[in-house]
């Protein structure tokens, strides 16, 4: 728990040392980073890197409220069981 909290008191300190300087705070930095996108060149249009990212990667192929119901051809038991996957 000590260990937690000097890392936290560490942290406070570097950041309002840095915001007390005149320079950006820690966070500051990291949020521009983090905002600073940088694709590769595929040769895709925006519109196209846009429709990859926020389409289903293959999530609706089985509605979920029938997987969770969905029962084994032979017998009553649920196709979700222990027994089909590797759990």
């Amino acid at each position: 728990m000590s260990g937690k909290i000097y890392l936290i008191v560490t942290l406070v300190s570097l950041v309002c040392k840095t915001a007390s300087a005149g320079e950006p705070s820690l966070f500051d930095k990291l949020a521009l980073e983090l905002n600073n996108v940088r694709y590769l060149e595929q040769n895709w249009e925006s519109s196209d890197r846009d429709y990859f990212y926020y389409t289903d990667q293959g999530s609706r192929l089985l509605p979920y409220d029938l997987f969770l119901n969905l029962e084994q051809a032979d017998n009553d038991e649920l196709f979700r069981s222990a027994a089909n996957f590797c759990l």
